[in-house]
């Protein structure tokens, strides 16, 4: 039995190339990805400052953010907070 030899013409093997080449990449990008640290801003205390934040937050224009607490604040009612 001989074997069969299949001819790949120019522009194909440049194009599983490509792909291959992409693919390292890819593997490789992921594999130092760097991972995330995070930061605690604000305790809430439950006092003045509130206590069970919740929803998201809402961004100014000079970058404040501003989100709500459930509760606390000065009647115990939940209070609206900002971050500078």
């Amino acid at each position: 039995m001989r074997a069969r030899y299949v001819r790949i013409g120019a522009m194909d093997f440049r194009m599983a190339l490509a792909a291959f080449t992409g693919a390292i990449f890819l593997v490789l990008g992921a594999a130092q990805a760097e991972t995330q640290t995070f930061t605690t801003l604000h305790s809430f205390t439950g006092g003045a400052d509130g206590e069970a934040p919740y929803a998201g937050l809402s961004m100014d224009r000079a970058g404040n953010l501003y989100g709500t607490a459930a509760y606390g604040g000065y009647a115990t009612n939940g209070t609206v907070y900002k971050l500078q």
